[in-house]
């Protein structure tokens, strides 16, 4: 087996993430979704967890 030694973190990411960064920018700021993530993955590299980002517009999907 060769499985990671670092923690593990699941990052679900909910309904309408996809308009991060398009709608209403001067409340949620203009950084996209795509860009998120690649910081989010940055910050957990340096810090030796294996992040896994999921996104789904239905909850239940999500959770289920």
């Amino acid at each position: 087996m060769n499985e990671s030694p670092n923690p593990k973190v699941l990052c679900l990411q909910g309904a309408n993430m996809e308009y991060l960064g398009i709608r209403q920018p001067e409340i949620y700021g203009t950084t996209d979704l795509q860009t998120l993530h690649a910081m989010l993955l940055d910050e957990a590299k340096g810090l030796g967890i294996d992040l896994d980002i999921r996104v789904s517009n239905l909850e239940g999907e999500a959770i289920g």
